[in-house]
């Protein structure tokens, strides 16, 4: 179905589209993602790569005995269409050696603003598809009276007059996990304390959204909470992006992989200034940007 041309014209072609297999473990099992780019990627176990017939590449996870492969498809690309050879040994590969069923995360950004975005939801449902309509989940927690580490966007190693990256970025994730915090949970007990030089704070407030966003999405978010910071005389604020722990691919389109746990996120410290902090964390085997 993702690479009908009536799917690759009317959707690929005309926005961006995002789809990853649901419920499916990179290491182990076989997993599917459609990338905005139009890039097609199969990442698969051994058995059904060579059950499937089409040329690809070991996975970097293997080692000297690959148990997984990957096997990209140009969707976009002018011999990619019914009436050429590749195409029609790809659909015949897929259709006869490839009985997998999967269930789809997927999203679409149309390049037309006028254009629904749940026209893809009707083309599926056309087709005999199920689907259901994923909201997503907003919750949001104020911590009062918070001491917060002072940070300078010059500094980016502890002073005396200042926290460095490190430090923080250890700070922000013991808020976001909701730790042992003035006025948080009585039950987890922890010896943290907040890195010096701090300040008190009236209020921080940790907001955090889970589902599928896209990266237009994202980016919305960061601007807003640049013009929100300069508004509202707020010295710096954050935001961080977390990618599926199961994706094929992470930066770049490099490929990802679960292993230990599966990191592949980022951090955005911003500043009145204009400055920002950039943080990244992959897993442990994956290329770093």
């Amino acid at each position: 179905m993702l690479i009908d041309k009536e799917f690759i014209e009317a959707f690929v072609k005309k926005g961006d589209v995002f789809v990853i297999s649901h419920g499916t473990r990179i290491d182990s099992e076989d997993c599917v993602a459609l990338l905005p780019s139009g890039h097609l990627l199969l990442h698969l176990t051994k058995d059904t790569y060579e059950q499937l017939g089409l040329e690809g590449k070991p996975s970097i996870y293997g080692g000297k005995r690959p148990g997984k492969y990957v096997v990209e498809i140009d969707l976009t690309q002018p011999y990619f269409t019914p009436l050429k050879k590749n195409y029609q040994r790809v659909k015949r590969c897929l259709e006869e050696n490839f009985p997998l069923c999967f269930s789809f995360l997927v999203m679409w950004i149309p390049k037309d603003s006028s254009v629904c975005s749940s026209s893809i939801a009707v083309y599926f449902e056309k087709k005999g598809f199920d689907y259901k309509q994923l909201n997503l989940k907003q919750t949001w927690k104020t911590h009062k009276n918070i001491e917060v580490p002072v940070i300078d966007s010059c500094q980016t190693e502890t002073q005396e007059e200042c926290c460095g990256v490190t430090d923080l970025y250890e700070w922000l994730g013991y808020i976001s996990c909701n730790c042992n915090i003035p006025g948080g949970s009585e039950e987890y007990l922890s010896s943290y304390v907040c890195p010096a030089p701090a300040s008190t704070h009236a209020q921080c407030v940790c907001y955090r959204i889970e589902g599928m966003l896209s990266t237009t999405t994202i980016l919305t978010v960061l601007q807003g909470i640049r013009e929100h910071i300069k508004s509202c005389s707020v010295p710096w604020a954050a935001l961080t992006a977390h990618g599926f722990a199961d994706s094929p691919v992470s930066w770049q389109r490099r490929e990802h992989g679960f292993q230990a746990s599966g990191e592949n996120l980022f951090t955005f410290v911003v500043f009145q200034n204009d400055d920002y902090w950039l943080f990244s964390a992959v897993d442990a085997a994956d290329i770093c940007p």
